[in-house]
C-alpha cells in the first residue's frame, strides 16, 4: 500500500469492535497484530484515541448458568468460558500497559436457543461504541472504524454531518456493503498486510 498522507486526515481517533478483528484471520489467512495496528496509526504523528471495544464472559455469570441451568450449561461449558475469560483478561491489559490501547470491555451475555437448549453467547458493542465515538467527536477530525457491521451506518452519518471524516477499516467479506457506501474512505486488511501481519491463520 503506497504511503498514507496523515496530514490529510488531522486529528485521528481509532475505534475498534475487536469482533471485526477476529472474525478476519479465516477470510484473509493471516492474523492481525493489534500491537502493530496501535503503532501504525501512532506513526500518524497526530492520534487523539485508539480504543477497542469487546464483550468477555464473566465468572459470575458462569457460576449462575451452572446452577441455574444445569444441562443446559455443563462444568465443561464452564471451565471453557473460564479459561477464555481469563485468556482475554491477560491480553487485554498488556495490549492496554503495552500497547496503550484503551480497552472498553463488558460482560458476555448467554441467550438460551429453545431449539437446541444450549447456550449462545452474545456480546455486540455496537451501541457502547457509538456513544463513545459521538461524545468524544469534538476530540478528533477523522475517524477510523476498525468493524464491518452494518448497524455502524446510523453513527457514520451522524458523524459525516457533524464534518467528520469517517474511513472503514475491514475485510471484504465480513463488511456490509451499505458501511463501504456511507464512509468517505474503505480500507481493505489485505492493503495494510505489511503493516499488520503477525502469523499466517491456521484452521482450528
Amino acid at each position: 500500500m503506497q504511503k498514507i498522507k496523515w496530514e490529510e486526515y488531522g486529528r485521528i481517533a481509532v475505534y475498534i469492535d475487536n469482533a471485526n478483528i477476529i472474525h478476519s484471520p479465516r477470510e484473509l489467512g493471516w492474523y492481525i497484530s493489534l500491537e502493530k495496528l496501535s503503532n501504525f496509526f501512532k506513526s500518524s504523528g497526530n492520534l487523539q484515541l485508539i480504543k477497542l471495544f469487546d464483550a468477555i464472559p464473566e465468572e459470575k455469570e458462569l457460576n449462575k448458568l451452572l446452577r441455574k441451568r444445569k444441562g443446559s450449561f455443563t462444568k465443561k461449558d464452564y471451565k471453557i468460558y473460564l479459561e477464555r475469560s481469563n485468556k482475554q483478561r491477560d491480553f487485554f491489559k498488556r495490549a492496554g500497559e503495552e500497547w496503550e490501547i484503551d480497552i472498553v470491555l463488558k460482560p458476555l451475555r448467554f441467550i438460551l436457543d429453545k431449539k437446541t437448549k444450549k447456550f449462545i453467547p452474545k456480546g455486540d458493542c455496537d451501541v457502547d461504541l457509538t456513544v463513545d465515538a459521538i461524545q468524544k467527536r469534538k476530540r478528533y477530525d477523522s475517524i477510523f472504524l476498525v468493524s464491518g457491521d452494518g448497524d455502524y451506518v446510523a453513527m457514520v452519518k451522524y458523524l459525516k454531518r457533524c464534518k467528520k471524516r469517517v474511513i472503514v477499516i475491514s475485510t471484504r467479506n465480513v463488511v456490509a456493503n451499505i458501511l463501504i457506501e456511507i464512509a468517505n474512505e474503505y480500507i481493505k486488511f489485505n492493503k495494510l498486510r505489511d503493516e499488520l501481519f503477525l502469523k499466517p491463520y491456521r484452521k482450528p
